[in-house]
């Protein structure tokens, strides 16, 4: 089925032989061409695989197939991250003119909205936006100028995220306290699940834990019809960290278990976080024997998912396994080349 399809490309992307994986990612571009996740996985395994002209042709085959003008952005966007993720920032810069030119061409906040959300992500593409605060006066205006909750959400859920991920959480609590009270205004389960799981992560980093849980706790109340399983799953791994910081064993076990519960089924780099914890938690907690059967059942999808060997490394030298340790190091760097934990464990 196509469902199939979209799993077998999210997973071909970590196979060990990049060349092997590119029948998946065909298979999945054809049963939902419209998707540009899926296009940017088929083009990142052409490019690993070294058949850069491939991925190029790739690229070009999207733009053909993807027709919703804020698919297309997505898609652009995209793009140009992969020039950016191989040093390319001439080649970025330059096509984020070209997607600049479209999209105010265009002028519709949803399409704008989109657009500036991703720039702000990167610093490399701040310079003809005026610089980052330009741009986050420009996102923020578009949660008035539109009208739309929905746009005015996204903008507000996506400047959060960004904020937290370069380790600024209490600038984003502000405006991730603007999408809580959207979410709780218009009762859409989802954005009331992403924006108190936003949140909450905001809170903890910020060192706020009984706002963090409170908020995880309503994230987890309010989406549990919800469709997002990725955000379900981030609110109970959340979660877990807050009562392992506070030692509370019973607690972060049962809630970690939820996390890789909810993970499982994606069968992707989450897996593998979530054994982790598991292990870690229990770990932690004094709980030996359950804690290496979690971190076994983690070298165990590090294998099915070819991802994140640096952890097998690291648990391999703690049991005094070198060889497999040093395999697994060398096999993070053969998946992951761009990733330096694997070569800090050869070290």
């Amino acid at each position: 089925t196509g469902i199939t399809e979209c799993s077998n490309a999210q997973m071909s992307l970590q196979k060990p032989q990049r060349a092997d994986a590119i029948p998946f990612a065909i298979r999945a571009v054809r049963a939902f061409p419209m998707v540009p996740a899926l296009w940017a996985n088929y083009a990142a395994i052409c490019e690993l695989s070294g058949q850069t002209a491939r991925a190029e042709a790739v690229w070009l085959d999207a733009e053909r197939a993807v027709a919703h003008p804020l698919l297309r952005v997505q898609l652009a966007m995209f793009h140009i991250f992969a020039h950016l993720q191989r040093g390319d920032v001439t080649g970025a810069r330059a096509l984020q003119r070209v997607v600049r030119s479209a999209v105010l061409r265009d002028g519709r906040p949803g399409i704008v909205a989109e657009y500036l959300t991703r720039v702000v992500e990167r610093r490399e593409l701040w310079d003809d936006e005026g610089g980052e605060p330009r741009i986050i006066r420009q996102v923020l205006s578009l949660t008035v100028s539109s009208g739309s909750w929905a746009v005015a959400a996204q903008v507000l859920t996506e400047l959060g995220k960004t904020l937290i991920d370069r380790g600024e959480p209490l600038k984003a609590i502000p405006w991730l306290s603007q999408a809580v009270g959207i979410g709780d205004s218009v009762h859409v389960t989802d954005l009331q699940l992403v924006a108190r799981t936003l949140r909450g992560r905001a809170y903890l980093k910020a060192g706020r834990l009984s706002n963090a849980e409170q908020d995880l706790l309503a994230a987890l109340v309010a989406g549990a019809g919800a469709a997002r399983a990725y955000y379900r799953a981030d609110a109970y791994h959340n979660l877990a960290h807050l009562y392992e910081s506070e030692g509370r064993w019973p607690e972060a076990t049962r809630t970690v278990d939820h996390f890789v519960a909810l993970a499982k089924p994606m069968q992707n780099g989450l897996l593998v976080t979530s054994l982790l914890d598991a292990g870690e938690v229990r770990w932690k907690a004094g709980w030996h024997a359950s804690a290496d059967a979690a971190f076994r059942e983690m070298v165990s999808a590090i294998a099915r998912t070819n991802s994140s060997w640096h952890y097998a490394g690291q648990f391999f030298e703690r049991n005094g396994d070198l060889d497999r340790a040093r395999n697994a190091y060398l096999q993070g760097l053969k998946s992951s080349p761009f990733n330096p934990l694997p070569l800090a464990g050869l070290s």
